[in-house]
């Protein structure tokens, strides 16, 4: 499993790959204040790097991929507009977007 939580933190560890997407998103609902830790991220399907741009999290180190830390932290970084993911005051089966 290349997504994990520990210590308080989302942690993207390795190649992180399609189905790595959905627990991610799992981890962002069951997590809604926790930083993204990606300095162990090797490589990210777009599908995980769509959850954590909607997510909206602090993102935590470089990843060890020149493209990620190139491309795609600038993305990450920048302010997005409109509601992140963050789950539902009175049903946790709900994802806000």
């Amino acid at each position: 499993m290349t997504v994990a939580f520990t210590d308080g933190t989302i942690c993207l560890l390795k190649d992180c790959i399609l189905d790595e997407a959905e627990s991610l998103l799992q981890l962002l609902l069951d997590h809604p204040d926790a930083a993204i830790d990606w300095s162990g991220c090797t490589g990210m399907h777009s599908a995980v790097l769509q959850v954590a741009m909607a997510g909206r999290r602090r993102m935590v180190g470089q990843p060890a991929d020149d493209f990620l830390r190139r491309w795609v932290g600038p993305a990450l970084a920048a302010p997005a507009e409109g509601p992140a993911i963050r789950p539902e005051k009175n049903d946790q089966s709900v994802v806000s977007i």
